[in-house]
């Protein structure tokens, strides 16, 4: 039987407008509380930002933020999976010497933080998708804070040059992982949504064969091997289609709900 159920949030959860079907899903929501099912929302984004699409329920979900840097349960941070100042300060000096033309974001447990003279169109997407942004003037001198990321923004048309580039490099300290959108994420090697997933299940004294986990990209596919029930969605990259066991229609489709209510039976 399913006990917990992991979602992505953008390309996932969300539809193209960035929003779901909020009536539909409190429903849903109600037959998993009824039932003793753990709802997930595992995303890079920040936690400030996914917890809030959901204004009604937001303490009684579990968000897996930063791709696994962070955890919340009933509003409280739960699991802290941190990177070392010395690493971040390495990797931010390759950063600043590529040709890629990347846009730094620096993601850390309080705030994140991009500079001040980044672009206006820059610091307006930034703000979608971090709540709690500070503006700084170098990263050479680091804010008083811990680290748990870096996102970059960048031309997809160079995004996987800039992927393979960090990950052939054998001093990189971090992975890098695109997650959709012209975003590539560098995280530490042994941080992603599945280990941290991992983590809370054994909190939680549940099997990786009671979990069902629904994505789309390639941060999602340690989820995705994870769990006992994963699905890719309709409009899932490649690698997260052959990673998943099964497909649910696509995310413009209600593909994670139309899903779960399907599932219904297996659920407790």
């Amino acid at each position: 039987m399913i006990k917990t159920i992991a979602v992505d949030m953008d390309g996932t959860f969300l539809n193209s407008s960035n929003d779901y079907n909020r009536e539909e899903f409190l429903e849903l929501f109600n037959k998993l509380k009824n039932k003793g099912v753990n709802f997930v929302v595992a995303s890079g984004n920040q936690y400030a930002q996914i917890s809030s699409f959901f204004p009604e329920i937001w303490r009684e979900i579990t968000f897996v933020s930063e791709n696994g840097g962070l955890v919340f349960e009933n509003g409280n941070l739960l699991i802290k999976n941190t990177i070392g100042n010395s690493i971040i300060q390495e990797v931010l000096r390759v950063l600043e010497n590529t040709s890629y033309g990347v846009d730094i974001i620096l993601c850390g447990v309080e705030s994140a933080y991009i500079l001040k003279t980044g672009t206006d169109e820059f610091k307006d997407n930034a703000a979608k998708y971090y709540f709690k942004l500070k503006e700084i003037d170098s990263f050479q001198q680091l804010p008083d804070d811990e680290w748990v990321k870096i996102a970059l923004h960048l031309d997809d048309k160079n995004a996987f040059s800039l992927i393979e580039m960090m990950n052939s490099n054998n001093d990189s300290k971090l992975k890098a992982v695109y997650s959709g959108h012209e975003s590539v994420d560098l995280i530490a090697n042994n941080i992603n949504k599945g280990n941290t997933l991992s983590q809370l299940l054994n909190q939680w004294e549940i099997k990786p064969e009671q979990l069902l986990a629904f994505g789309d990209s390639n941060n999602d596919l340690e989820m995705l091997e994870l769990a006992g029930y994963s699905y890719s969605m309709g409009n899932a990259g490649e690698q997260a289609t052959l990673v998943a066991k099964y497909q649910a229609p696509s995310n413009d489709e209600n593909g994670v709900i139309s899903t779960i209510n399907s599932l219904i039976d297996k659920l407790g």
